[in-house]
């Protein structure tokens, strides 16, 4: 159950446009729940709220009070490739190894878009994309697998997937039939 200020508090902070008045709710409603007078999970809830409406308003601070917005996809994708790099040998990758940001990310149009790909000789690309849309909806992760070059066809296999071991698995399977 949720308290009538804590929603009263949510309410505000979904509007509130000063990064100054955001950052205090954060730090009282930590105080508040280290000393017992909101739950845990209201706490969650105000944090979010603090977070999402921080990175509208201050990007930065954001990042500085609670890490970039991609941090979690970063991670999940990084330690993906480190498994990778160990199973497959990656050497004849024709784009570059490790984790990318995604061109959604930087032209704005996603909130979060990183990903890690694969080309190999027979020019055959195979990408898994994490990506989250806004804020307000949650990440999942995306499989292309596509013949770069083949301008106007359609990819061979584009899937999203809601569980990272689905989609790793997926990729998995796709990048046993190209990596030589």
């Amino acid at each position: 159950m949720i308290s009538k200020n804590v929603t009263t508090l949510i309410e505000k902070l979904r509007v509130t446009e000063n990064r100054t008045s955001l950052l205090n709710a954060f730090d009282n409603a930590l105080n508040y729940k280290e000393r017992g007078k909101i739950e845990e999970h209201e706490f969650e809830l105000i944090s979010s709220e603090v977070e999402k409406r921080l990175r509208e308003i201050a990007p930065a601070q954001a990042t500085k009070k609670f890490g970039p917005k991609d941090g979690e996809a970063l991670r999940v994708l990084s330690e993906v490739y480190e498994q990778l790099k160990e199973d497959f040998d990656l050497g004849q990758n024709r784009v570059g190894n490790g984790v990318k940001v995604g061109g959604y990310m930087i032209n704005g149009t996603r909130f979060v878009d990183r990903y890690i790909s694969y080309k190999g000789v027979n020019n055959i690309n195979v990408s898994l994309a994490w990506l989250q849309i806004t804020p307000d909806e949650p990440p999942y992760l995306e499989l292309l697998v596509r013949q770069v070059g083949d301008v106007g066809a359609d990819p061979l296999r584009h899937e999203k997937f809601a569980k990272i071991s689905d989609a790793v698995t997926a990729y998995r399977a796709e990048l046993d039939k190209i990596v030589t």
